[in-house]
């Protein structure tokens, strides 16, 4: 729990300082702004994940989909993204389902090279039998590549839960996972 509070005290630092900046550079309330796009995109993902429960590093795999923020936008060529997927990891009979949000701030690198990072909160199902539901903070960075409707990506994610109980004992579902995304722009 301690994790959690402490990843929650690094997220607060973090917005406190995006929100510094003076209110010209940014736009509230994003969706009524005349240039504001949504940006619809679908991925399909598959990585690895290193869980606390389970044995071992495993495939992790699921879906994506993605948005320009409703609320807020940087003015430059900055952007933030909502990301919202279903992730599922099953690894000798641990079973870790997630489904997360996670705003990203992406900057771009070149036209079509993109550098991400943010924040995400989880409801996350673990065991097999009888599933247990914890919160989940994250914190990632992503990498993304587009080539006309189409984009390749990768992501770093890590995830502190709180403990479930599983088949009677307690386990600690924290994990990190490396991502790669393969999707197109709707």
């Amino acid at each position: 729990m301690k994790r959690v509070v402490r990843t929650a005290a690094c997220l607060g630092a973090l917005l406190a300082s995006m929100a510094a900046h003076s209110a010209e550079d940014w736009v509230f309330m994003a969706y009524q702004d005349p240039s504001w796009r949504p940006g619809f995109s679908l991925a399909m993902m598959g990585g690895q994940m290193d869980a606390d429960y389970g044995s071992q590093a495993d495939t992790v795999t699921g879906v994506e989909i993605a948005f320009n923020s409703l609320l807020l936008q940087p003015r430059k060529r900055h952007r933030i993204r909502q990301q919202i997927s279903h992730l599922t990891y099953n690894a000798n009979g641990a079973r870790i389902s997630t489904f997360e949000a996670n705003p990203h701030y992406l900057v771009m690198i070149q036209p079509n090279l993109e550098l991400g990072f943010g924040p995400g909160v989880a409801l996350v199902d673990v065991g097999s039998r009888n599933k247990e539901r914890v919160l989940g903070l994250q914190l990632g960075a992503s990498l993304h590549y587009r080539y006309q409707d189409f984009f390749l990506g990768a992501e770093l994610r890590h995830q502190f839960t709180g403990s479930a109980s599983v088949n009677g004992s307690e386990v600690d579902a924290d994990n990190t996972r490396l991502l790669i995304k393969l999707g197109f722009w709707l």
